[in-house]
């Protein structure tokens, strides 16, 4: 994973969570957010504080029924967490820069660690301010699938 920062907001979608600590409580919690557009096609987000000691976060395209059979969607995916301190977005990133390909068996593409949970708890990271925080998501189409790009 490459991880950087950046002073401006996601371009495509961000996600507030406004009770951290209710969504880390309950058992097998995850967030689904609203449906967004982006890139030409309808997305949305999942996240999820693992058990493990992560957060989990995932882009799921949603307009799948759409497509022709052997349908083939190729992105560039960011994602990002807001510092509230820093007053930045930490960003993360295919570590090889690989676009991701979706489709018809590959609707799903994230991370299961995109950050550990205590570092994310940590009051000097300043991500999780009085129980609420943002993610955020950029989904760049690109033209084509090549040989360095994984599937």
């Amino acid at each position: 994973m490459f991880i950087s920062r950046r002073k401006h907001e996601p371009a495509h979608y961000m996600l507030k969570i406004e009770s951290f600590s209710l969504l880390y409580e309950a058992e097998n919690s995850k967030i689904e957010s609203d449906v967004f557009e982006a890139s030409g096609h309808k997305w949305r987000l999942d996240l999820r504080p693992n058990k493990d000691g992560y957060i989990s976060l995932h882009v799921v395209i949603c307009d799948t029924g759409n497509g022709s059979k052997g349908w083939e969607v190729c992105v560039d995916v960011s994602f990002f967490l807001y510092d509230h301190i820093q007053n930045h977005y930490i960003t993360f990133q295919d570590m090889n820069g690989h676009r991701t390909r979706f489709h018809e068996k590959k609707t799903t593409w994230g991370f299961d660690k995109l950050i550990p949970l205590d570092s994310f708890m940590e009051t000097e990271n300043v991500y999780l301010l009085n129980d609420s925080c943002v993610f955020g998501v950029e989904i760049i189409a690109v033209p084509e699938f090549t040989r360095l790009d994984r599937s």
